[in-house]
């Protein structure tokens, strides 16, 4: 009986709180090689890196959670690098935050925008 109340508990808590997550890359130019998803990736989230570059994608991750759960900038930055990566980026460039909560504050949306940079030789 304990086991079917433990197990009982324990879906009713992951259900409270779910989390759903997206993230893809567009490129803005021709196709560059993509790069290891670990690679080493720059992130500037204010201002611009001080060698000439070329935008190269637009990244976008979207994360939704639910019973009030919130997610910040540290949740995405892993699918943010991630994404850069595959599409060839050496940095993240132009970030912007959107925040939103539905559903009498129930939910959580936050999406990231950047954009991925190659730096020109």
């Amino acid at each position: 009986m304990h086991r079917i109340c433990y197990s009982l508990v324990l879906l009713i808590a992951l259900s409270l709180t779910s989390c759903s997550s997206q993230s893809r890359y567009t490129m803005l130019v021709p196709t560059h090689l993509s790069k290891p998803s670990d690679c080493d990736v720059e992130v500037f989230r204010t201002g611009y890196p001080s060698k000439e570059f070329v935008r190269i994608s637009r990244i976008d991750v979207h994360i939704e959670r639910t019973y009030f759960v919130r997610s910040n900038f540290d949740d995405v930055l892993p699918k943010l690098k991630k994404e850069a990566c595959e599409s060839g980026a050496d940095a993240i460039i132009e970030i912007q935050e959107l925040s939103t909560n539905i559903n009498l504050d129930e939910t959580n949306i936050f999406h990231i925008t950047a954009i991925g940079i190659k730096y020109q030789q």
